[in-house]
């Protein structure tokens, strides 16, 4: 899905143990929180008005219609783990 990073390979040790995943980077985008406030907003998404307000939230409604059409289930969903880029595209990390 191009609207999460997920795990694309293993990292493994010496012995072959898995010790970590190998995740695509997403780069130029913001957490979630950061359209909260006025302040933050300002600072980050200065540009930001009701209808990019309103196409974020429904892009991240698409985003976990995708994972459940998918097939999969997010879990720990949290303000922190879903990116806004400055187009309101969003992305989920770390799910």
């Amino acid at each position: 899905l191009n609207v999460a990073a997920w795990p694309i390979d293993c990292l493994k040790s010496s012995t072959g143990h898995v010790i970590g995943f190998i995740m695509p980077r997403i780069l130029d985008a913001r957490p979630l929180y950061e359209l909260y406030s006025p302040r933050s907003r300002v600072q980050h998404f200065p540009s930001a008005d009701f209808r990019f307000l309103v196409h974020t939230a429904t892009n991240v409604a698409r985003l976990f219609a995708a994972v459940h059409k998918a097939g999969f289930i997010a879990g720990d969903v949290n303000h922190s783990n879903i990116l806004v880029r400055h187009n309101g595209t969003v992305a989920a990390v770390d799910c």
